[in-house]
């Protein structure tokens, strides 16, 4: 599946073998020239997995991996593709990061973390305690 999409002023033309970011993105469809493509193919999905893999290893000491829930294609495709456009970016002036970022009271706050860690949580807890004196970014 192909789609093209906006995202911080870019125009990224994505093709993937899953559905799923197509959903994840559907609110940045974009029309027009792409400003660059990431392409992905099963082979990308099993490098990521070997990716994660190799980290969950190094996490838990760096023996053999426990027996986790193993990650699905689909999710490990919106890695792939997350990875390639974060290379790419730069080549445009723009840095991509993964955060969730929060202003309070004049002064913005960027969490930064592997996901899972709490970001959203965090800045959803900030939300919940500083009511209309904060917002997300």
């Amino acid at each position: 599946m192909t789609e093209t999409y906006e995202f911080a002023g870019r125009t990224v033309q994505i093709s993937t073998v899953h559905e799923a970011l197509h959903r994840l993105c559907a609110d940045y469809r974009a029309k027009g020239r792409p400003d660059f493509c990431v392409e992905t193919r099963q082979a990308d999905i099993d490098r990521e997995r070997r990716r994660q893999e190799r980290t969950e290893r190094r996490r838990q000491g760096g023996g053999e991996a426990a027996a986790a829930a193993p990650l699905r294609d689909a999710y490990l495709e919106t890695l792939a593709v997350y990875r390639e456009m974060a290379e790419a970016f730069p080549s445009f002036d723009t840095l991509l990061i993964h955060g969730s970022a929060i202003a309070a009271d004049g002064e913005a706050f960027l969490f930064i973390a592997k996901s899972g860690t709490g970001k959203s949580t965090h800045t959803r807890l900030w939300r919940e305690m500083l009511g209309e004196r904060c917002f997300m970014i």
